[in-house]
C-alpha cells in the first residue's frame, strides 16, 4: 500500500469515526427533577421523594437538598410515573401521569402543606341544682 493510499485510509477511518460520535452520545434514558417547597414557598430539606414507574414497578427514593431540590436520571421513557414526597410534619403529596421524553430532564415541583391534627369538641354539661359531691359526707 502506498504512501498516499495509507494516508487517506487512515483519514478516511478518523472521519467515520468522527460521524459516529454523536450516535454513542445520545442518551438513552430520561430524568426527573425538581423543588419541594411549602405553600409560602419555603424549601423543604430532607424529604424523602419516591418516583414509581406504575408498569414495572421500579422505584427510585432521592432525598430533598438543603433548597428543597431533588433529581434523578437513568429512567426509563415513557410512563406513567408517579413522584410522591414525604416529610416530617407535612402532608404527603402525589403528582401521577408524569410522562418521561428521552434524553430530558421532566421537571416535577411539589408544594406542601402543614400536616393537620383534627381534634373532637366534648360538651360538659350538668343538671342544674344537682352536687357531685356531698360536704356532709
Amino acid at each position: 500500500m502506498s504512501k498516499c493510499s495509507r494516508s487517506r485510509l487512515v483519514l478516511a477511518i478518523a472521519l467515520a469515526l468522527g460521524a459516529a460520535a454523536p450516535v454513542f452520545a445520545q442518551g438513552t434514558s430520561a430524568g426527573i427533577a425538581g423543588q419541594v417547597t411549602t405553600a409560602d414557598g419555603q424549601a423543604v430539606p430532607n424529604a424523602a421523594v419516591e418516583v414509581l414507574h406504575v408498569p414495572s414497578g421500579t422505584r427510585t427514593v432521592i432525598t430533598t437538598d438543603a433548597n428543597g431540590r431533588y433529581g434523578t436520571r437513568g429512567l426509563r421513557v415513557g410512563g406513567p410515573f408517579t413522584v410522591r414526597v414525604v416529610a416530617e410534619g407535612m402532608a404527603d403529596k402525589t403528582q401521577t401521569d408524569v410522562f418521561l421524553r428521552l434524553d430530558e430532564l421532566t421537571n416535577v415541583d411539589l408544594e406542601l402543606i402543614a400536616r393537620t391534627t383534627e381534634l373532637e369538641a366534648v360538651t360538659v354539661t350538668a343538671a342544674v341544682g344537682t352536687s357531685v359531691f356531698d360536704p356532709n359526707n
